[in-house]
């Protein structure tokens, strides 16, 4: 668009773009006599690097687990980079887990919130990931028997295990 077109102020106009690209410029200065001349001038719009996005921006991950993140470096009309830049990942806070330097995060092992940062330069994107222990209950001392091999007419039957939601567990043998 132009701030100025069509009348005898456009001689000084503001073009303002909506993407990045190659642009090819014309202008007809004409008289009331409506004799013409015409000049051009080509005008190369670059991408630049303006702001970035983590994807998954939000999940939860269970304690231990691994979750694969992807950033996407965006130009100043909300498009994607051609060239991709390169981000330097980080976990806020560090205790919450590990991630390298391909984005693949590692979850720490106690629950609770952590951010994961892609960075480059001043510009940085952010997800927020939710630690749990996990679904249902998990065994912590598996099934065991005492004595076994049995010589008399009993054996005491043991497991633990516990339920990351706190919930009552039943034993069925």
């Amino acid at each position: 668009t132009y701030s100025v077109n069509n009348s005898s102020s456009a001689f000084n106009t503001l073009a303002t773009f909506n993407k990045a690209g190659n642009y090819q410029f014309q202008v007809t200065v004409s008289n009331p006599d409506n004799q013409q001349v015409t000049s051009s001038t080509n005008v190369v719009v670059n991408q630049t690097f303006s702001s970035a996005q983590v994807s998954p921006s939000t999940i939860s991950v269970q304690v231990g687990n691994q979750q694969q993140f992807v950033a996407t470096g965006y130009d100043q009309f909300g498009y994607g980079l051609i060239t991709q830049p390169n981000f330097t990942w980080s976990v806020s806070p560090s205790t919450g887990g590990s991630i390298n330097s391909g984005g693949l995060f590692t979850a720490g092992n106690s629950t609770g919130t952590v951010l994961v940062i892609a960075q480059n330069g001043v510009i940085q994107a952010m997800a927020t990931v939710t630690i749990t222990l996990g679904g249902g209950p998990q065994i912590t001392s598996p099934a065991s028997a005492n004595p076994n091999p049995v010589n008399g007419l009993t054996t005491q039957l043991s497991v633990s295990a516990i339920d990351p939601n706190h919930l009552e567990l039943t034993y069925t043998w």
